[in-house]
């Protein structure tokens, strides 16, 4: 839900959480200061109660974020390189705290939007008032924009290699290619790295041209052996890479309807896919 910070006149978001183990990956990962570290930020936290086995019903206070592939589309090659370029890092930090997010998908990318979405609404498209539709200033226009990951509900703390290995099918995202060979262990740091190969894949290669630059990128971050797609790190050098001589000047362009498609083709097979896993598991 949002709300309003009364010392600062700011809008937040509050989280319900009863989750212990969220709240500790989230503090770890804010604990350690690095330019990578694109974890959203923790304003406060209201504690609703405790238990004397260590279980807390607490709210997180966080800032305003928006899904950072809805309004405003993408107009320039420089704002989707920027995009990918702080996700990627993100990740790689998170790796680097030996912290998997499990669901590095399209719901939990955000981007923070105060700057060029003022007065918009929690979750339509209109200003605050719910009425007068909300006019964006294009990305480019922001200095600094800033990116974060979101929602530590599914992610894993493996602090040993040894221990690398995670259970059970989650996130948003069902094409991934352990699940569909039954894997009942794998790999959460190599999940993370097709969760987000393919969230670009779908949110800005299918639905913008001019980013064939990525394709390779893509290409290997979602590759069908998780063995052989890179790692976090690799990932953001092969990105730097690729992208190295690119004019960031250079204008993207959005197919509406082919945006609507994808998303619609998307939500379905996800759904399917929900369905035969949840039949099996009844069988």
């Amino acid at each position: 839900m949002d709300a309003i910070k009364m010392d600062e006149n700011k809008k937040v978001v509050l989280k319900h959480i009863i989750d212990t183990e969220e709240f500790l990956i989230l503090r770890r990962l804010l604990s350690v200061k690095d330019e990578r570290n694109h974890t959203c930020p923790l304003i406060d936290t209201v504690l609703v109660w405790s238990d004397e086995t260590g279980s807390d019903e607490m709210y997180l206070v966080m800032p305003f974020l928006r899904r950072a592939f809805d309004l405003p589309y993408f107009g320039r090659l420089g704002e989707v390189l920027t995009a990918v370029h702080q996700f990627l890092l993100g990740l790689e930090f998170m790796h680097a705290q030996d912290v998997a997010h499990r669901d590095a998908c399209y719901g939990n990318l955000m981007v923070d939007a105060n700057q060029f979405l003022p007065e918009h609404h929690f979750s339509a498209p209109h200003t605050r008032d719910g009425v007068n539709p909300i006019r964006p200033f294009p990305r480019f226009s922001v200095p600094n924009i800033r990116y974060y990951f979101i929602d530590f509900g599914l992610s894993v703390w493996c602090p040993t290699p040894s221990g690398r290995f995670a259970l059970g099918c989650v996130g948003q995202d069902r094409t991934v290619p352990e699940w569909q060979q039954d894997l009942l262990i794998y790999d959460p740091f190599k999940l993370d790295i097709y969760q987000l190969g393919n969230t670009i894949l779908r949110e800005l290669l299918n639905i913008y041209t001019g980013l064939e630059v990525l394709r390779a990128l893509v290409t290997s971050m979602t590759q069908v052996d998780p063995s052989q797609r890179p790692t976090a790190t690799e990932a953001r050098e092969y990105f730097e890479s690729l992208t190295v001589q690119c004019d960031g000047r250079h204008f993207v362009y959005v197919t509406k309807t082919t945006f609507m498609i994808e998303r619609v083709i998307f939500s379905a097979k996800n759904w399917l896919m929900s369905r035969r896993r949840e039949r099996a598991w009844e069988g």
